[in-house]
């Protein structure tokens, strides 16, 4: 599952080791497997890491690579066949994650990156030489992705309670989003949640931070009703194969690990699919 956590102060002031432990204390549960933090005054990046693909010390976040340090939750499923796409433009690789593979490409392909991974996420670059983070979502938004960005922080998490890390931050009720949630059920279905002043970046939206202006800009990468198109396939039969052609194939990538694979069956028609498969 892994944790995320990210901090700009705008006063350019360096952020203290004892705020990321606090963070990384905040978020332990989501990754047993290590943790780490990354300084770059005014910046720091920190992760606590569930491993699944290089389970060795290689696999450590926050990875650098080149002048790029990443903190990323997720996984993206077709990386070998990308590493190995990349390997003829010079790009060595030391690990066997996926992680590695999202900063070649990153370096490769710049922001259009996202368009070649299979999978879900939530990540942060740093590019140090440009002053700038980018950061992604995954298409529906599997991964979660909060942030805030107030007068005196641009801060990013994996889940809300890790911004209480934050020196002086005082967490305020958002009072319209928790009656709709604790009067009417509804969640995610706007980017702000039951604290004030931070937000989720949306599904299928990638962000650039710049730090020499701390300006944050917010574009959307993926629109699904593009996606849509009537299918070659004309008769029952032919779609009904092909929908199986399509969910096989998901399912092989996602048994894709360095560790065992478990399921979670809940009993209806789509775990129980996955499980058949």
């Amino acid at each position: 599952m892994c944790g995320i956590f990210g901090l700009i102060n705008k006063n350019n002031s360096p952020v203290s080791p004892e705020t990321t432990d606090k963070a990384l204390r905040l978020l332990a549960h989501r990754g047993p497997d290590g943790q780490g933090a990354y300084y770059d005054t005014p910046l720091a990046l920190a992760h606590t890491r569930l491993a699944i693909f290089d389970t060795s010390d290689n696999g450590r976040q926050p990875m650098a690579y080149l002048h790029y340090t990443i903190v990323f939750n997720g996984a993206i499923y077709n990386f070998p066949e990308l590493r190995e796409e990349l390997r003829p433009y010079g790009y060595d690789f030391r690990t066997n994650t996926d992680t590695e593979v999202i900063l070649a490409a990153y370096d490769h392909w710049g922001e259009a990156c996202v368009h070649h991974f299979n999978g879900m996420w939530a990540f942060a670059i740093y590019d140090s030489r440009k002053q700038q983070l980018f950061c992604s979502r995954d298409r529906f938004g599997i991964r979660p992705f909060y942030y805030l960005d107030d007068g005196n922080h641009f801060a990013f998490a994996s889940e809300v309670k890790a911004f209480g890390a934050i020196p002086g931050l005082q967490f305020r009720l958002n009072e319209v989003r928790a009656y709709e949630f604790l009067a009417l059920g509804w969640q995610a279905h706007t980017e702000e949640c039951m604290m004030e002043g931070i937000r989720q970046l949306p599904a299928g939206c990638c962000a650039t931070y710049r730090l020499d202006m701390h300006q944050l800009e917010i574009r959307r990468y993926y629109h699904l009703e593009e996606q849509i198109q009537e299918p070659e396939e004309k008769t029952f039969e032919a779609r009904q194969e092909r929908f199986r052609e399509l969910l096989t194939d998901s399912v092989r990538l996602r048994l894709r690990a360095d560790v065992p694979v478990a399921l979670s069956l809940s009993g209806g028609l789509d775990s129980s699919s996955v499980l058949a498969l």
